[in-house]
């Protein structure tokens, strides 16, 4: 018991409460923050007293049209798979609710490319008159979809965020605390 009376163990006694007291305070109040920007993704973003959709609702659509899309695309000999396959990767990862913003940035991109590939070669084939009406629905969904992420102010209000956060010593405060950091989509 004569370790509780060195000076040397109080300091180092006095740090490490300091510390986790330190770390808890950033997780309770600057996580929470950070809680909120990133659930913006997910439930939307208030701009002017209106609340847009979040990035997630118009991905979950996206596939929609994707998938639809791809299944007219099977009956003209046009290979749906990389459609099919970066929709359902999609899916997965917004199933996932605390999917990663660089993941979902990433088959994203790929949806969007490989749904370009898909309608150039769909506008090339002879189509009926109903899945024409099909293709040109899903199409404009499939635009809407993409205009919408575009013009989302999701990545607006993360980039904000770190303006006023990111800096010393909130940042070296935030990784003690192993805060995670909203991400731009």
């Amino acid at each position: 018991m004569k370790l509780f009376k060195k000076p040397w163990f109080a300091l180092l006694l006095c740090f490490v409460v300091v510390f986790w007291a330190t770390a808890l305070s950033v997780d309770l109040r600057f996580g929470a923050r950070c809680r909120e920007i990133r659930d913006g993704f997910y439930e939307g973003v208030q701009v002017d007293g209106y609340t847009q959709p979040g990035i997630a609702t118009h991905l979950r659509n996206l596939c929609g049209y994707a998938d639809g899309l791809a299944t007219i695309a099977k009956n003209y000999d046009v290979d749906p798979d990389s459609v099919q396959s970066a929709s359902n990767l999609l899916k997965m990862l917004l199933g996932d609710d605390d999917g990663d913003c660089s993941d979902l940035r990433f088959w994203y991109d790929a949806l969007c490319s490989d749904l370009m590939t898909m309608e150039d070669a769909l506008t090339r084939k002879d189509l009926s008159e109903r899945d024409a009406s099909g293709v040109s629905q899903y199409l404009e969904g499939i635009h809407g979809a993409i205009s919408s992420i575009d013009s989302s102010a999701y990545n607006d209000s993360v980039r904000q965020f770190l303006r006023k956060y990111d800096h010393f010593p909130i940042n070296l405060y935030a990784s003690l605390g192993m805060v995670e950091l909203p991400e731009l989509f």
